[in-house]
């Protein structure tokens, strides 16, 4: 097992900032997700710890030992990309164990590796036919036995699940947790796919134009994300972002909305932000319908305009007076005046839409966010998640 540490780390591309100074310790053994949209940098990331791409500036380090200029194939690691690119007129048998005859491990040991290792993968019966054969699954399989086959110090992975179905992720996100806690391996771990990065991680960072947004454990970034950017791209259904005007009152402080007031408590931190336009963060979870009128015991109004059957529950989609917020790329005020929020209800079998109906709010779990920065506002200085650096 290895640790590795990024300091101030970046890579140009002309005039382009593909990682612009990143700060980040990975601990020995830990499984880390790199997450962010497309184009965010992330890959870069993964291909400059790999050897793949020199950085431009900054330092690598494994175990306290510079790496950033050492070839790849000194650095005792495994790669998982999102093609499985196994060898066409190789059986899987021969796939999986190239890098062991590329070593010059004899064969016999070579045989016996392989044996060993498609049994835990579930490749044992198709080791003696060529790749074209399998399905998808069978081939990321294939790919992942070859990458840890020589059981290395490091594995990386770029979206090695991105072309599967849901059903198959799901099944090789198991598989693939269990099999690098048996590696011991240090893990780092590339997707756009943040139920794949909460499902997998030890901890996760955000990864936004070339920054760390945030590096947190999975719930830490769920509960106390660090930017209206963090919570909005963490978490299914993401949360709901409205703006609002902060009031003092005598019972603490609220956010006032032309859907009515939503309490927030005894909050000494926001007093200093008392008057001003804040966006109002809300997970799905934190609201819920209630019979009582708007305007009673701090319900607010809304209207129906959707459900979805989810199994034992329905999911409302309504719509709330309020302006929506976006997070990405800065957080602006939209044009519309309505906010339309997704809220669970156990009993919504016969639903009228545009039905006016009224919500309660629960205050813990709202979150406000600076318009101008989306960095966050309620969160205790001392609690509050780091944007930049975060060890193990």
């Amino acid at each position: 097992m290895v640790t590795i540490r990024l300091e101030r780390v970046a890579k140009t591309f002309g005039d382009h900032a593909a990682v612009d100074g990143v700060d980040l310790t990975i601990g020995d053994g830990e499984f880390f997700v790199l997450l962010g949209p497309s184009g965010c940098g992330k890959t870069t990331i993964l291909r400059m710890i790999a050897g793949l791409e020199e950085p431009t500036g900054g330092d690598i380090t494994v175990d306290g030992v510079s790496v950033t200029h050492l070839e790849t194939r000194r650095r005792h690691l495994g790669m998982l990309f999102q093609q499985s690119a196994l060898y066409p007129h190789l059986t899987v048998r021969d796939n999986i164990g190239f890098p062991l005859k590329m070593a010059g491990v004899r064969q016999r040991e070579i045989t016996r590796a392989v044996d060993d290792l498609a049994a835990s993968v579930g490749l044992a019966h198709v080791l003696d036919v060529r790749p074209r054969r399998l399905s998808g699954g069978m081939q990321q399989r294939a790919a992942l036995a070859r990458a840890v086959i020589r059981s290395p110090e490091l594995l990386l992975m770029d979206e090695p699940m991105s072309n599967l179905d849901a059903k198959l992720r799901t099944h090789l996100r198991a598989e693939l947790a269990v099999l690098q806690r048996s590696l011991s391996a240090t893990a780092v771990y590339v997707t756009h796919d943040q139920v794949e990065a909460m499902a997998l991680a030890d901890r996760i960072a955000v990864v936004r134009a070339g920054r760390i947004e945030q590096c947190g454990a999975p719930m830490d970034l769920y509960l106390h994300p660090a930017s209206a950017f963090v919570a909005t791209f963490v978490g299914t259904p993401p949360t709901h972002l409205f703006a609002a005007r902060l009031a003092a009152t005598a019972g603490g402080v609220e956010a006032v909305t032309p859907a009515g007031p939503i309490a927030l408590g005894q909050r000494r931190h926001l007093a200093e932000h008392a008057g001003r336009p804040v966006a109002v963060g809300i997970r799905p979870e934190g609201v819920r319908v209630v019979e009582r009128a708007a305007g009673v015991g701090g319900a607010i109004r809304a209207e129906v305009v959707g459900s979805v059957s989810v199994g034992d529950h329905h999911e409302l989609s309504v719509a709330l007076a309020a302006s929506p917020v976006a997070a990405d790329p800065l957080p602006t005020v939209g044009d519309d005046e309505v906010t339309t929020l997704v809220v669970p209800s156990p009993d919504a079998h016969d639903v009228d839409l545009w039905r006016p109906i009224s919500l309660e709010i629960d205050p813990d779990r709202v979150i406000l966010f600076d318009l101008d920065t989306g960095d966050a506002l309620d969160a205790d200085p001392a609690s509050r998640p780091t944007r930049e650096l975060r060890t193990a």
